[in-house]
């Protein structure tokens, strides 16, 4: 399929507009719509293409863009008399044909109806509503209940979200996808970022995850996610988790502490079969303390309290200042890309709550989305912040003098 010159099409629609990457929709898309008005096409032919926008408002980035650049006008939100007058005007300048339109079909469209007005009509419980009022975030309320076209705006920002996954596609940087004997060819720092299964949580929206990232210039890149289902051995994760290290060998990485079994295992048999050169049991005489999981290959860390607050805050840091990178999927590839999607749903469902402490909690607008993938990228996040970097206890050497030493002249 190429770009202008594609298929002879007499008729095409684009639906989700908004879900798709500006540069991906007119450079693709809308040019190969326009390929039946090219020399030799069929004169018989006609081309009418139609930008449709169905499901819930998502910051319209895209489609806003489309309706200020004045090429392209919106008929269906028209009303009566003044969706009539629209229309005869866009006829009288030659944006419309008569014999390509009829003036009925958009005179009395269908409105939108957002939440107040089905309470009034009695559609919808006023008591349901006022509990998903207190559940959601204020943006996700006035976005999907008012129907009012802004951009969800937790601790990330959707239009962030979007935004590094544009740059994912201008920057070709596509999701790697481990093979066997194969070893991932580097572009710059690779981070390993883990989350162990939750204890006592939601089993559904609780979930060992995985996340790697690559730091390519001033960018950080996330390059590949997964999951695995809740109540999966872990000695299945371990053997997934040292494939990963073999096909990716990152340069720092750092699991959820909750799995710190799991991880003393992994940490040695990556020693014992040559994966890394630090060995864990040479590190303060073989204990698993927090003083020690520093120094470790594949390191523990607790994601609490004020180590918690700066992690969501780098991640926040690199979307908000667009160093941030979301490796380009197809929403389509079906399992293939269901991680990606969920990771990219994750990112913006993270709002910070304050607290009596100097440092915000973090909670999910929507428990049934999930955090751990978000956990992942917090601590893969964290690997590329510090560089792996091992603490040091500083050591601080003292001399006694006496008086008489300090008075004391040659």
């Amino acid at each position: 399929m190429a770009q202008v010159d594609g298929g002879d099409m007499t008729a095409a629609s684009l639906e989700e507009v908004d879900d798709m990457p500006k540069d991906r929709l007119y450079s693709r898309f809308l040019l190969m719509m326009g390929s039946s008005r090219r020399l030799g096409a069929a004169k018989g032919s006609e081309n009418k293409p139609q930008v449709r926008i169905t499901g819930v408002f998502k910051g319209a980035d895209t489609l806003t863009g489309m309706l200020d650049s004045g090429q392209y006008h919106a008929i269906g939100c028209l009303h009566g008399e003044q969706a009539q007058n629209e229309i005869r005007r866009l006829m009288s300048e030659g944006y419309l044909k008569p014999e390509h339109l009829n003036v009925n079909e958009y005179t009395y469209p269908l409105p939108i109806v957002h939440v107040v007005n089905a309470i009034e009509m009695g559609l919808i419980d006023g008591g349901f509503i006022g509990q998903m009022r207190e559940q959601l975030s204020d943006d996700e309320f006035i976005r999907q209940l008012l129907c009012i076209n802004i951009s969800a705006r937790n601790l990330i920002w959707e239009s962030w979200a979007q935004q590094a996954r544009q740059m994912g596609l201008a920057a070709k940087v596509y999701p790697a996808q481990p093979i066997p004997g194969e070893t991932y060819k580097k572009r710059g720092l690779v981070s390993f970022g883990y989350d162990h299964s939750g204890h006592g949580e939601n089993p559904e929206s609780s979930k060992s995850a995985f996340i790697v990232d690559e730091q390519i210039g001033a960018h950080t890149c996330t390059i590949f996610a997964r999951t695995w289902a809740p109540g999966t051995d872990e000695l299945v994760i371990k053997e997934d988790l040292k494939s990963y290290w073999r096909y990716f060998d990152p340069d720092t990485a750092h699991g959820d502490a909750y799995g710190i079994g799991m991880l003393t295992v992994l940490n040695d048999e990556l020693f014992l079969e040559g994966l890394t050169t630090i060995d864990r049991r040479a590190i303060g005489e073989g204990q698993s303390t927090a003083s020690t999981w520093s120094e470790w290959a594949f390191k523990p860390i607790r994601f609490e309290g004020m180590i918690k607050h700066q992690m969501a805050q780098a991640v926040r840091s690199t979307f908000n200042n667009k160093h941030a990178v979301i490796a380009y999927f197809d929403e389509e590839d079906g399992l293939e890309s269901e991680d990606f999607r969920m990771f990219v749903r994750q990112l913006t469902n993270i709002k910070a709550i304050a607290t009596k402490a100097s440092y915000s909690s973090y909670k999910m607008a929507n428990l049934k989305l999930g955090d751990d993938l978000f956990d992942a990228k917090m601590a893969s996040t964290w690997g590329l912040l510090n560089r792996g970097a091992v603490q040091i206890a500083p050591v601080i050497h003292t001399r006694l003098r006496s008086r008489e030493d300090l008075l004391h002249v040659n």
